[in-house]
């Protein structure tokens, strides 16, 4: 293992680690304030720090469909959860939509993978569930071309934290797979139930909240 490979492990173990704890800190903190953007501008750029080392490790140490699958998805999540604060229920603009289309076309194509069983070192339980994410999503905000600008306004800030739990919970399933490779694939399935189940939680909660009619600031 050459010396660059592992200072790419150092970094993306310690920008992981420290992007996991911001995040669940967030969680339980309430949204919208100073503090809260603060912190997340700090948690965007450690968890682009995360998914840059994970596309040098994909692109030169580690070429494996599981772990190019999950960054792809965490990278969507990131991306297309901090557009939501820039677009504010705007239509999506060209950058958004090519965003969408390249989800949706490395989703479809990781099914094709999965469907064949081939090149993929994690569970088809894992991998499946990823390439279905990034169809799922891809669709949805492509849709945002077609759907009401009024509903659009109304769940922009759902869709920003939707988006960033679900990039935590990415993180986490990683982060237990890594640490727990002999529990595979449960390590990674249960923190992605967990932080799921969490985000209903939280639709039930604030949902309603977020939903009533206000005009963007």
């Amino acid at each position: 293992m050459d010396r660059f490979h592992i200072l790419n492990i150092v970094a993306h173990v310690v920008a992981g680690t420290t992007a996991l704890a911001i995040g669940l800190m967030m969680m339980g903190k309430a949204k919208g304030t100073p503090a809260h953007r603060r912190w997340g501008a700090i948690f965007c750029g450690v968890f682009g720090v995360v998914v840059a080392t994970a596309i040098i490790g994909f692109l030169f140490f580690r070429t494996d469909i599981g772990l190019g699958s999950v960054t792809a998805l965490v990278a969507y999540l990131l991306l297309s959860g901090r557009r939501a604060l820039v677009l504010r229920g705007r239509r999506p603009d060209v950058f958004d939509i090519a965003l969408s289309a390249t989800a949706l076309v490395v989703g479809a194509g990781l099914i094709v993978v999965v469907a064949r069983g081939s090149g993929v070192m994690w569970k088809p339980a894992v991998v499946g569930p990823i390439a279905g994410a990034l169809v799922f999503w891809g669709a949805i905000d492509m849709a945002r071309l077609v759907t009401p600008s009024g509903w659009s306004a109304r769940i922009w800030r759902l869709e920003h934290a939707v988006k960033l739990m679900s990039a935590v919970g990415g993180l986490a399933s990683a982060g237990a797979g890594t640490l727990f490779p002999d529990a595979k694939p449960w390590s990674q399935v249960g923190p992605s139930i967990g932080f799921s189940l969490w985000i209903v939680v939280y639709l039930a909660v604030y949902g309603r909240r977020h939903l009533r009619p206000r005009p963007a600031p």
